[in-house]
């Protein structure tokens, strides 16, 4: 098992928090769309994801994944039940940047 030191504290508020989604996509104009999605195959076999999951120490979204992880993540699935994805962001996509642009740091 990985030494955890390094995680100081994870707060997922009771009530729920903001989630997100990270993707992995092809753009339409891909030049080389095969080995794009050879890749995707690639990283979604069980036991692929379960390197990405340990080594990132998250819960793997890869159900076959879940049983071959030997890391304990940093959280589990279940304590993110009162979490929401922000699905369509257009509409307020400019005034969400305008505020992260003013507390940005430089």
């Amino acid at each position: 098992m990985k030494n955890k030191e390094h995680i100081q504290t994870l707060y997922i508020p009771e009530k729920g928090d903001t989630a997100y989604v990270d993707s992995f996509v092809i753009l339409k104009d891909a030049p080389n769309k095969e080995a794009a999605y050879k890749f995707l195959e690639f990283i979604h076999r069980p036991e692929n994801y379960k390197l990405v999951s340990e080594h990132l120490e998250l819960p793997s979204i890869n159900v076959p994944a879940r049983e071959l992880i030997e890391v304990e993540p940093i959280y589990k699935m279940e304590d993110l039940k009162g979490s929401e994805i922000l699905r369509d962001i257009k509409k307020t996509l400019d005034i969400q940047n305008k505020y992260w642009q003013e507390i940005m740091v430089d």
